[in-house]
Formats: structure tokens, sequence, C-alpha cells
């Protein structure tokens, strides 16, 4: 299921022989969480720090990427590292967006030539995150290419070194197989519940259900409706 659903974007800028590579997924274990969603983005921009070939001391670029998840069962917060350059000058700027809970991350630009010099993120509802400036509109890359369908970023990758930000990609699914995958679970737990009447008692025993937290609440709630409340409460979500 997870290899059928999620893409990959290609890794666009430069991958110098020198640098650090980064996968947030990491932070979920070996497989990627279907739980987890990209809440926040934080972005470095700034004149990098001098000495390596090829860039230019007095151009800003961007320096750094940070991304916050939240856990949709647990209500957790995870934030990724610091992807980011040695932060040694004075004109850095950062800025970050942090989603509302009906919005979600949709697609990112990027301008590279070593460096990356323009990064840009777009969510649902028309928020945007973008830092530098764009050289080349030519050159200007729309990360995800699915543009017929509703695409939500799950998680990034790249890499980047001690001068900057060197590249970028994000894994994405489309809101729809989102919700499949979310709703299946729930099913799931709707059959057990049918089927093993001890162990519906056990999650609804007020040792238990009293620990879980509210979202996890709500979806044993809707899996001990009746049957016909059930399939109404599922067409309503699909």
């Amino acid at each position: 299921m997870f290899k059928k659903v999620y893409s990959q974007t290609p890794v666009y800028g430069y991958i110098p022989g020198i640098s650090v590579m980064f996968s947030d997924s990491d932070l979920f274990g070996k497989e990627l969480s279907k739980y987890v969603v990209l809440r926040k983005v934080k972005i470095w921009y700034g004149t990098p720090k001098v000495g390596e070939e090829n860039i230019n001391k007095n151009e800003k670029i961007i320096l750094g990427i940070q991304a916050t998840y939240k856990d949709l069962l647990s209500g957790k917060y995870k934030v990724s590292n610091q992807n980011c350059a040695h932060l040694v000058s004075d004109d850095i700027i950062t800025k970050e967006l942090e989603l509302k809970e009906n919005d979600y991350f949709t697609n990112f630009e990027i301008e590279f030539t070593k460096v990356v010099t323009y990064l840009k993120f777009v969510t649902k509802h028309g928020q945007v995150l973008q830092l530098g400036k764009v050289k080349d509109e030519n050159k200007k890359i729309t990360a995800i290419k699915k543009q017929e369908e509703n695409q939500m970023i799950q998680c990034l990758s790249g890499c980047y070194n001690i001068y900057g930000l060197r590249a970028l990609a994000c894994m994405h699914i489309s809101k729809k197989d989102c919700i499949m995958l979310n709703l299946v679970e729930i099913f799931r737990l709707q059959n057990l519940f049918i089927k093993n009447k001890d162990m519906k008692q056990k999650w609804l025993s007020p040792e238990n259900y009293d620990n879980l937290k509210y979202e996890m609440k709500a979806v044993v709630k809707i899996c001990t409706l009746p049957k016909f409340i059930f399939a109404i409460v599922m067409r309503y979500l699909l």
C-alpha cells in the first residue's frame, strides 16, 4: 500500500561531494506513517559562508530548511533537524509558515544553480511561504507535476552542507488516497468490534478509553455506532 499511493519527486538541486543527505521520513521509522502530516516549514535565507569554489560570497541563498510534523492519532509533534548551513552572516532572514488544521502544503517551487536561490511553498487555501529571488522564470521548477490531482506534501528530503541548502525533494500523496488510507483503519477497527465483543468492551472500559487522545476517542465512538449510522458517517468522510 505504501509504495502504491505515495510518490517521490526528483531531488531538485546540486549535490556536491561533501554534503549531508537528509530524509524526514527517518523520523517515523522504516515506513512513513500514514497518520503523519506536514504542519510547519521554516526557511533560512542569507549570505553563505565563504570558501567553496563557484559560490558567490555576495549572493544571498537559501541556507536551510526545517519541518514540523503532526501525528494525527497521538496528537504529538516531531520537528526535523535544522538542515542548515553554518549560520555565520549578519543578514540572515528566517520565515516560517504553520498551518491551520484544515489546510495542507500542496507544492513547492525551487530555483537553483550550484546553490538554491529561491524557494516557495504553497498550501491548499492559498497561503504562501517564500524566500529568495527568481532570476530566470524558465529555470524555476514546480516540484509536483500531478496538477490534475489534489496532492499533499507528506515529508521533505534533500541535502545541505556548510554553505547552504543544496537540493530538495518531497514525498506526496493525493488527498483522496490519504483519506482512504486513514479510513481503512477505521473499517478494520469497526470490524474487530463486531467480531470480538470482549475487545470492544476492553477499548470502551474507562481505564483504557479515558487515556486515549481526543482524536482516537472519536474514532472508537464512530466504530461503536450502529451499522447504518456508521455507513452514513463514512459516506460523509468520503
